[in-house]
């Protein structure tokens, strides 16, 4: 079950949800365990960049996220700060080819957990209760950010 809630403040919004990492993140699946690394970030490091090829769902262990993108003036736009047990990229698994934002750590201990669209398929595939709250997951963003622009 997801609990959210979200402020709208000009154009930064903030979600709070479930802590996913616990219920998504392969580490957890003895399966996956041995070959799958936590990426750790400091402050200001990026994540990844606008444009970049869209090949991972990240899953926030511990930290803060911020993502955003640059206007032409190069005005900074923030969407959203996401805590720990959130998701991010989630678009990579819907196809995207190419990131549409920049995600960029905001505390100086940011732990993330890269999950590969192949290594997300095949714990989609192999377990229906990873797949049942990965797509609640899913459903869940859409709903939010339906929420946001309906506003």
């Amino acid at each position: 079950m997801f609990v959210s809630k979200y402020l709208h403040m000009n154009e930064i919004w903030y979600l709070e949800c479930v802590n996913l990492f616990k219920v998504i993140c392969p580490h957890k699946y003895k399966e996956y365990n041995q070959c799958h690394v936590l990426d750790k970030y400091t402050r200001n490091d990026f994540i990844y960049f606008n444009e970049d090829a869209s090949k991972a769902v990240y899953l926030i262990h511990s930290g803060k996220v911020k993502l955003g993108y640059y206007r032409e003036d190069g005005t900074e736009i923030v969407k959203a700060i996401l805590g720990k047990g959130e998701v991010f990229g989630e678009n990579a698994f819907l196809g995207e080819g190419k990131r549409n934002e920049f995600a960029q750590a905001l505390d100086a201990k940011t732990i993330i957990c890269p999950v590969p669209i192949d290594t997300l398929q095949n714990l989609l595939k192999d377990n229906k209760s990873f797949s049942l709250n990965f797509y609640k997951l899913i459903g869940h963003s859409l709903n939010t950010i339906q929420s946001i622009y309906n506003q």
